[in-house]
């Protein structure tokens, strides 16, 4: 080796060795891995938790509200008890905060789950004349991420899309379904009935502007356009009949004398046609998906290509071996390969469970041999740029197929790939790219025969040749491109991080200000 060579890897240890102790890059190199670290993921979550609390404040009342929400839409059923228990802790957060919607609004909607009608219209109509909505669950989740990342050891952009991911809408979804409720036994033929149309509205516009997420938004903008509807038309809106209806609603309350209303009636619509664009010109499901696929490559690819680099190495040190032991033999023994390629092509099909895969690789380990008849007693430093590019073409392919399968193995991996709606066949360990790593490397075995053949060589010369220049590559390789990346990627995960931080403490408000 050159003096530039070592100074090279010298510099390349030196880096990595760096990154390894610097308590800010060394989790992006000490990468987790396995699904024991989701479970603890998990327990970060305060609604996760199998015993909750009392609530003394109005965070852990949002907490019971969203966890009752939960279960009336996902069972098991509250108990008369229950639903009494929770009303009281909408009725206690009504009076720390009159102005936030969102209290009163589960107080109408557990009201009328208990079956108290009066009292639901009730608590609905002075959730309409709140001046904000506030459900804390960002603030929580942001919470719960900071929980995440002192576990973890720093934070990490794909931390915060698992707590995306984490939001529920829950209470929204039952906040419309009692809207619908209300607005089926309601005419636009009475001032009652407008004014409890009116209300509803209020509450969707309040629900809307103080969601913070856009899946929950949507809920409070539906509300706002069936407000409007007659009760027959509640569940087929209609463009056209949707216009038609607004004109009519803002013309009654005028009719009716409540000019303040109207005007506010209409900017709510202005309001929703243009929530209505910015959710048809954003994309913001595959964005977040975008973004958090490319925050697990950020925080796992320094740490999983290290260790490909310690593999090359122990591949470049059975080279040795082989050269050591058996290097100017003519040929393998058939014994000695029957017996490698049974034990290999067991141990493949033990990880992958794929039989073609096994077989492949076995049959690769049982070429070896093949052999020349006369080979040459004399060893070659050099088998020509061919087999270099072979082999350089193997390493690469090798490398590629192993990082995908280590990536889908890490903590990060397995919680945000779920939600993100990524095939499961390509995370959780899965054995396709394993199986495709097995043959790669098995292709090195069937390479060797037949260039000891073409060059009239000794088997085992060639494939330690292979080997040590297979595990060379990606060694150093690996180790230099370690080095590099990983201060690259440490800085693209912190400019993931900024966005995603905006998304998760507002999305609507992220979206508007592209």
């Amino acid at each position: 080796m050159t003096p530039l060579g070592r100074a090279l890897i010298g510099a390349a240890l030196g880096a990595v060795a760096t990154l390894l102790v610097h308590p800010l890059s060394r989790p992006f190199l000490a990468t987790p891995l396995g699904r024991s670290n989701v479970q603890r993921l998990e327990s970060c979550l305060d609604f996760s938790q199998r015993k909750i609390d009392a609530p003394t404040n109005l965070f852990g009342a949002s907490l019971w509200l969203q966890v009752a929400a939960e279960r009336v839409g996902a069972g098991p059923k509250l108990t008369d008890a229950e639903v009494s228990n929770v009303v009281d802790i909408a009725k206690a957060a009504e009076a720390k905060e009159p102005s936030n919607a969102y209290w009163f609004q589960m107080d109408a909607v557990l009201n009328d789950l208990a079956g108290k009608s009066k009292e639901s219209m009730d608590a609905w109509r002075r959730g309409a004349r709140c001046t904000a909505w506030n459900d804390f669950q960002t603030r929580r989740l942001l919470q719960a991420r900071d929980r995440i990342a002192k576990n973890s050891g720093s934070p990490q952009a794909w931390q915060l899309g698992y707590v995306y991911f984490a939001r529920s809408d829950a209470a929204a979804r039952l906040i419309e379904r009692y809207a619908q409720t209300v607005l089926e036994n309601t005419t636009t033929e009475t001032q009652d009935g407008i004014q409890t149309r009116f209300a509803t509205l209020r509450n969707g516009a309040l629900l809307r502007n103080g969601s913070q997420s856009m899946t929950v938004g949507l809920r409070g903008a539906d509300i706002v356009e069936l407000s409007t509807y007659p009760s027959k038309m509640t569940k087929t809106p209609s463009p056209k009949r949707l216009w038609v209806a607004e004109t009519k609603f803002i013309s009654d309350l005028q009719k009716d004398g409540l000019a303040n209303e109207s005007r506010l009636a209409q900017d709510a619509f202005k309001a929703n046609d243009a929530w209505r664009a910015m959710t048809q010109r954003v994309s913001y499901e595959e964005n977040v998906r975008t973004l958090s696929v490319a925050s697990l490559a950020t925080s796992a690819a320094p740490g999983i290509i290290l260790g490909i680099a310690a593999m090359g190495f122990a591949i470049w040190f059975l080279g040795w071996a082989v050269d050591r032991f058996a290097g100017m033999s003519t040929k393998f023994g058939i014994v000695p390969a029957l017996i490698s390629s049974l034990v290999v092509g067991m141990i493949v099909y033990f990880i992958t469970a794929y039989p073609i895969a096994a077989i492949s690789t076995a049959l690769c380990f049982l070429f070896i041999v093949v052999g020349p008849k006369h080979g040459r007693t004399t060893k070659v430093v050099d088998l020509g740029p061919l087999f270099t590019f072979c082999i350089v073409i193997l390493a690469t392919a090798f490398l590629l197929t192993l990082a995908l399968h280590f990536s889908g193995t890490t903590t990060a991996a397995l919680a945000v790939l779920p939600e993100a709606g990524v095939p499961p066949e390509y995370y959780g360990g899965s054995s396709l790219f394993v199986g495709l790593s097995a043959i790669i490397f098995g292709l090195l075995f069937l390479m060797a025969p037949f260039w000891a053949v073409a060059q009239r060589l000794p088997t085992p010369y060639v494939l330690s040749m292979g080997l040590k220049r297979f595990g060379a590559i990606l060694g150093f390789g690996c180790l230099f491109l370690s080095a590099i990346i990983g201060p690259l990627m440490i800085y693209a995960d912190g400019q993931i991080t900024e966005e995603m931080s905006k998304i998760v403490g507002n999305e609507p408000i992220y979206y508007l200000l592209q």
